[in-house]
């Protein structure tokens, strides 16, 4: 049954009917959960995981799960994965609805190029312009770890205030201090017309609250969000994949 929810976001009272709330938890899974079709429990409110791969994991299982950490993540080859995952009922992350979810960053593969080696990507489907990441969408907010220099890594965000999939219109530096092993719990707010509030929560520092009163709203002004998505690229092996665990939308 939806429920209609009302929060406060940037001195702006929201409402909306929102989605059924969601949860999933990879302590609930075994590993493998196998290559074709991971994660189909539809009572977790998210749809089946999807994969982007530049070249396959190392171990031949779609997903491996950090019992310590009770996280997930996609053991890689060297190259570039990617995972997707989209919300079931409504289909979409909607106006005066959060999304949580808990990263964690160990270190990375070495990058040569400066690109992010770990990332998390929100993204919305646009009513005119057709999506090349597998039909998910187009790139929203997203969160990046990248190397400024060898062996020194810092944290961005890319925030799209229009359509324009890696050329963001503004890259945000955090001031975040990159620690191997270290979680940052995040929350998002989706807002009407674009409007957006991020949460993080870095379990070595201080937390940080960045909104679209202050960095300006997002182009899906029409839409919520319809996808995350969560890659590792560059030398994995010399590395090791991002994890995520404790996802849910309230």
């Amino acid at each position: 049954m939806k429920k209609l929810v009302c929060l406060l976001l940037s001195s702006t009272a929201l409402c909306s009917y929102a989605a059924d709330p969601a949860h999933d938890n990879p302590s609930h899974y075994t590993n493998p959960w196998g290559p074709s079709n991971p994660q189909n429990r539809a009572a977790s409110g998210f749809a089946p995981w999807t994969f982007e791969t530049y070249k396959p994991p190392t171990k031949g299982v779609a997903f491996e799960i950090d019992t310590t950490n009770s996280a997930f993540a996609i053991p890689m080859a060297p190259g570039y994965d990617a995972a997707w995952t989209s919300f079931t009922g409504d289909g979409q992350l909607d106006s005066g609805q959060q999304y949580h979810t808990e990263l964690i960053f160990h270190a990375p593969g070495h990058s040569t190029s400066g690109e992010p080696t770990q990332g998390f990507d929100l993204m919305a489907l646009s009513p005119s312009v057709d999506s090349h990441y597998l039909n998910f969408g187009h790139q929203v907010l997203g969160l990046y770890l990248g190397q400024s220099s060898p062996k020194k890594y810092g944290f961005g965000l890319a925030i799209h205030n229009t359509l324009s999939d890696e050329h963001p219109d503004q890259y945000i530096t955090l001031p975040i201090k990159f620690q191997a092993g270290m979680s940052l719990k995040l929350d998002y707010i989706q807002g009407s017309a674009g409007a957006w509030q991020l949460k993080l929560y870095p379990s070595n520092g201080n937390a940080l609250v960045l909104t679209s009163a202050e960095f300006g709203p997002t182009w899906n002004t029409t839409t919520g969000i319809d996808a995350v998505r969560l890659f590792t690229s560059q030398a994995i092996e010399n590395g090791h994949p991002l994890e995520w665990t404790q996802m849910t939308v309230n």
